[in-house]
């Protein structure tokens, strides 16, 4: 409707008010000069970045299945997943996401989509552009029904730091968040994030966008019935429709005039929605014309002039229809059917009532038919029709009945369905346990054989190593022993020789005959000590007794007493416990202790410690002493056979002591360890079983229990 099919009175009157409203316009328009140019999304892309993604998504479309096109899509992030391609990046995701909601009759599309894009890391990409991803993600579970979830990570972008953050993506999770607010019923909270939008977007120059932020605040405003803030918002987004193309003003309109219609100012509410309707009339969209006629109607309704009101309802129910917007469509006829009620025209009120009727209870019965069968639904919209004739005592009569009859049939329903499920989950029960019970049958028969065969395989292999060892233990006590008889003459001779040479040459080749004893002694030492080594692995529950430390030390004490009382030195105990080893097991392991003690000990009073306790069924022996210390570097080497850390000229040895310690400890099921730093001397930890029978009979039967696989 234009103003030239009004009369010629409210063609002046709206004439006048027209005037006041261009002339205010002109005053906004002289101060919307200083408004800055729309600015561009930083991360948009050009035309020729778009046309190449428009290239990509129309190969990629073709493909089949949405698996496949996910894994194209991937392909093609790879590529462009640097700083300088995030335009093109931005534009591809949202072709992936695009990808995912033209399947939507597969219901797990959208969730593929989200994992497709967790699990991608973007390193390269730049903090604030990470964050921009993150905020393109949340906008899409936004628009694709998980308000609650993107508003969750909407507030998450918004409370990040502001170096971490674009300004734009910024403003634009405020405008999301203002639109999940909306939806969610939060309206103070949308107000809030709808005018930082407008105002983020509008110091950019963005006045598109900003204006859709005032737009939004001011219905916001309207629906919590704050007319005087709505006005003010919507009068902020009318300052900038002059940059703005006019097709993205015309909500702004509308909502302004129903703003302008609560605060009764109905002649100004009258021009806006006017000017909307002609804007959209001109783009033919069905739906906006229907909404603007029903505004226009609603605002000549409210002015009083109810006749006057018709054409625009029959419009707007005209277009509602069109844009099959049935609800709104009942809305109108309503309305419609109370303004012929006001102006007694009863019948056009009933025909009217009649098809909204129509048309809810068409609505009514597609609610039905998809939650019940189709006699169901007839028959509960004949006994509708039926309850239009009735009485109220009849009409509730009928409505007791029928939720008796929909609630007997939903109990039998409900028994069927659960006795169907309860014998389907028993049938499903029943199979899967015969087929875990076939299963487990089947991996204990392989597993029986496997170990069968690996038992027969161990004791091949333990025999050899039996064998093995049996041999290397013969030639290393052969070797020594047959090593001792030279090396016993070669001392000897060197002694006669040293004897029987008069005492002028002598002195001449003195130095000589020392240097050729001191190596044939230490090679003895050595042999002697290989020896020893070498019958260490002899079996150790045959030959164990009750032995004590405190006795163990004592005889050391005594065997060293000579050496003890030259160097002042101390041997001291602290606890004692008794042992079921191997005979002189403990003795070895204190003697090269205390002994290494007392070696490597450059103090004036060389002490050695020896701590006993008892915990459960093992005993630890720590030995302490204060001498030259170990670096922490050489803790493990020094329990290497032949390892020496000292020349001979400084300490003499032969770098097997430790390492029989470390064996005798490790074949008794015991371990031992060090502490110790450089000059602050050195900690031996020696923990050993109470009684090492116990140990060996462990042993033997978890041999015997791996060679029968039981």
């Amino acid at each position: 409707m234009t103003f030239t099919q009004l009369s010629p009175f409210d063609t002046k009157r709206l004439h006048a008010v027209a005037l006041r409203i261009l002339n205010a316009a002109l005053l906004i328009s002289c101060l919307s000069i200083a408004v800055p140019t729309i600015a561009a999304n930083p991360y948009q892309a050009d035309t020729t970045e778009q046309n190449l993604v428009e290239g990509l998504e129309e190969r990629i479309r073709q493909l089949p299945t949405l698996s496949e096109q996910l894994g194209a899509y991937r392909g093609v992030f790879n590529t462009y997943s640097t700083q300088a391609d995030f335009p093109i990046l931005c534009a591809l995701v949202r072709s992936a996401h695009n990808a995912a909601r033209r399947r939507k009759t597969d219901k797990s599309s959208l969730d593929s989509f989200n994992v497709f894009m967790h699990s991608f890391e973007f390193n390269e990409l730049s903090v604030r552009q990470r964050t921009h991803i993150d905020f393109l993600l949340a906008k899409f579970q936004a628009f694709d029904g998980g308000i609650n979830d993107a508003e969750k990570g909407l507030l998450g972008i918004l409370n990040l730091p502001a170096e971490n953050v674009h300004p734009f993506t910024l403003t634009s999770a405020h405008y999301m968040a203002a639109y999940c607010s909306y939806y969610t019923n939060q309206l103070e909270r949308s107000a809030y994030h709808a005018r930082k939008s407008a105002e983020g977007f509008l110091a950019m120059g963005d006045n598109r966008r900003a204006l859709e932020g005032f737009d939004g605040a001011s219905t916001t405003f309207f629906k919590l019935n704050q007319i005087d803030s709505a006005l003010y918002y919507g009068r902020k987004g009318l300052k900038l429709i002059k940059n703005v193309d006019e097709r993205y003003v015309t909500n702004l309109f509308l909502n302004y005039a129903e703003a302008l219609m609560g605060n009764m100012q109905v002649d100004s509410a009258f021009y806006y929605a006017n000017s909307a309707n002609e804007i959209i009339e001109r783009k033919g969209r069905a739906a906006g014309i229907a909404r603007a006629q029903l505004c226009l109607a609603n605002i000549t309704s409210l002015s009083g002039e109810k006749s006057r009101s018709i054409p625009y309802y029959m419009r707007a129910i005209k277009y509602f229809g069109v844009a099959k917007e049935q609800y709104h469509r009942v809305d109108a006829l309503d309305s419609l059917a109370k303004i012929h009620a006001a102006l007694g025209q009863f019948r056009s009120a009933y025909l009217v009532s009649k098809e909204g009727f129509a048309i809810r209870d068409s609505l009514r019965e597609d609610r039905l038919k998809k939650n019940a069968d189709k006699i169901v639904a007839e028959y509960q919209r004949d006994a509708l029709k039926k309850e239009l004739n009735a009485s109220e005592a009849d009409r509730a009569l009928a409505q007791a009945v029928l939720k008796r009859q929909e609630s007997e049939r939903l109990s039998m329903f409900g028994i069927v369905g659960f006795l169907l499920m309860f014998i389907i989950f028993i049938y499903y029960r029943a199979v899967t346990r015969k087929r875990l019970t076939r299963d487990l049958q089947a991996q204990v028969d392989e597993r029986t054989a496997v170990l069968v065969e690996n038992s027969e395989r161990l004791q091949v292999q333990a025999q050899r190593l039996k064998e093995s060892n049996a041999e290397l233990e013969r030639f290393a006590y052969i070797a020594s022993h047959d090593l001792k008889t030279p090396l016993r003459n070669v001392t000897s001779f060197l002694g006669l020789i040293e004897r029987r040479l008069p005492e002028q040459p002598r002195a001449l080749v003195q130095e000589y005959l020392n240097i050729a004893l001191a190596n044939a002694r230490q090679m003895h030492t050595l042999v002697t000590d290989v020896l020893e080594f070498s019958r260490l692995n002899a079996d150790v529950e045959d030959i164990s007794r009750d032995v004590r430390v405190s006795e163990t030390v004592d005889n050391i004490r005594d065997t060293m007493l000579s050496e003890l009382q030259d160097r002042n030195a101390v041997i001291t105990t602290e606890g004692d416990a008794k042992l079921v080893l191997p005979k002189g097991a403990l003795e070895q392991i204190l003697s090269n202790l205390v002994g290494n003690g007392l070696k490597y000990n450059e103090s004036k009073a060389p002490q050695v410690q020896v701590f006993t306790t008892v915990m459960d069924e093992r005993v630890r022996i720590t030995v302490r002493d204060n001498g030259i210390g170990i670096a922490p570097e050489y803790h493990e080497r020094i329990f290497e056979v032949f390892r020496r850390l000292h020349t001979m000229d400084k300490y003499k040895g032969t770098g097997v002591g430790l390492a029989s310690c470390r064996k005798v400890v490790l074949r008794l099921g015991g371990s031992i360890s060090i502490e110790s730093k450089v000059g602050e001397g050195s900690t031996f930890h020696v923990d050993l079983p109470k009684d090492v029978r116990m140990v060996s009979a462990s042993r033997r039967s978890l041999k015997k229990s791996v060679i029968t696989g039981k």
